[in-house]
C-alpha cells in the first residue's frame, strides 16, 4: 500500500512556487517520459519582456542596453539580457530583464511598446515630433516670432519617434510649426492668427 502511494505521489506534477498555469500537455492518457514537458507555469512576480524588431536595426543592439518598457502611461525601465541570433521572417528577438519585474500593470502575454536606448545626450535642445520633421539632417520648419511663421533652415540630430533634436537654427523658446506645412513650401513666412 506504502509502494502505490508513493507511485501516486510522483505522478502528480506541482510546480515549486506559485505562478500561473500558461500551457499543458493536452493528450490525456499519452505516455509522459522522465524530463519530458508537460505544462508550462509563469512566475506573477518576476516578469521579462520579449520583444521583436527588424534586423535592419540588429547593429545597434547589444546586450545592457538600457530599454523603456510602455504600457498605456507607464513606464518601466530595464535592459536588454540578450540579443537573440537567429533571424526569422525579418525580425529579430531580444530578451529585456525589468528594473520592476513584479509590477502591477504585468501580465502574461501583455502587449508592450518597448524603446531601446541607442544614444544618449546631456543639454540638448528638443522639440516635439511632428509631420514636419523628415530623419535627420537639414530641413526647412516654420518658426513662429511675433505672429509670423519664417521658414527657417535647422539642422535635425537624433529622435525617438516622440521628440527630435535640434542641432542648429532654432533657441530654446522658440515656437516651432511641426504639423504638415506642405502646401506653404514655396513660400518664405505665413502670417499665423492667434
Amino acid at each position: 500500500m506504502q509502494e502505490q502511494q508513493r507511485l501516486l505521489a510522483q505522478t502528480q506534477v506541482r510546480a515549486p512556487f506559485a505562478g500561473m498555469l500558461t500551457w499543458l500537455m493536452a493528450e490525456e492518457g499519452a505516455s509522459v517520459g522522465t524530463g519530458q514537458l508537460v505544462a508550462r507555469v509563469s512566475e506573477l512576480n518576476n516578469y521579462k519582456v520579449e520583444a521583436s524588431l527588424s534586423d535592419f536595426h540588429a547593429r545597434a543592439l547589444s546586450a545592457g542596453q538600457q530599454v523603456l518598457v510602455e504600457q498605456g502611461n507607464v513606464t518601466l525601465r530595464g535592459e536588454v539580457q540578450t540579443v537573440l541570433p537567429e533571424i526569422q521572417n525579418g525580425t529579430i528577438k531580444l530578451l529585456v530583464t525589468l528594473r520592476e519585474p513584479h509590477h502591477a500593470m504585468l501580465r502574461n502575454k501583455l502587449r508592450v511598446e518597448v524603446n531601446i536606448i541607442t544614444e544618449q545626450k546631456q543639454h540638448t535642445l528638443l522639440a516635439d515630433a511632428g509631420p514636419a520633421f523628415n530623419g535627420r539632417g537639414p530641413q526647412d520648419i516654420f518658426v513662429v516670432r511675433d505672429g509670423l511663421a519664417r521658414k527657417t533652415s535647422i539642422i535635425i540630430g537624433a529622435s525617438d519617434g516622440k521628440s527630435v533634436e535640434i542641432l542648429s537654427g532654432a533657441r530654446a523658446g522658440d515656437q516651432l510649426i511641426i504639423s504638415d506645412t506642405s502646401r506653404y513650401k514655396e513660400r518664405d513666412s505665413v502670417r499665423v492668427a492667434q
